[in-house]
């Protein structure tokens, strides 16, 4: 008798999970598919503070990334850091992607790169 019910009760049982699987089914079928979502364009803030051996190298790549709008940003606390030219010429071998630079601003409190983010995010499109 333990059998026979025990059988049945897994009879049942897969019934009820095909019965599952084919609601799950049509409507996963059935499912609107939205139009393509537009990413947002986005501006990415750099700020700048010397020279080391692989800045240049390290900036080439965000002119490289797979996103479909961006703009860069960067920035140094003064006109005299080397950094300021590296990236400007990085930039000059990408015109196609949107960049621009700010030099010095005025102190928003004791952390430099602090400040430097505040100077450059006035310049920021998106």
């Amino acid at each position: 008798m333990i059998g026979w019910t025990l059988a049945l009760a897994i009879a049942v049982g897969l019934l009820l999970t095909l019965v599952m699987l084919g609601a799950q089914w049509r409507q996963l079928a059935a499912a609107a598919v939205g139009p393509p979502v537009e990413e947002p364009a986005v501006s990415i803030l750099k700020p700048l503070k010397g020279v080391d051996a692989d800045l240049e190298a390290n900036l080439e790549t965000f002119f490289h990334l797979e996103y479909p709008r961006y703009e860069l940003v960067f920035g140094v606390g003064d006109r005299d850091d080397p950094a300021l030219e590296v990236a400007r010429r990085v930039a000059a071998r990408h015109p196609g992607v949107p960049s621009r630079f700010a030099v010095g601003g005025p102190d928003v409190g004791f952390n430099p790169k602090v400040n430097n983010l505040a100077n450059i995010l006035h310049l920021a499109r998106y």
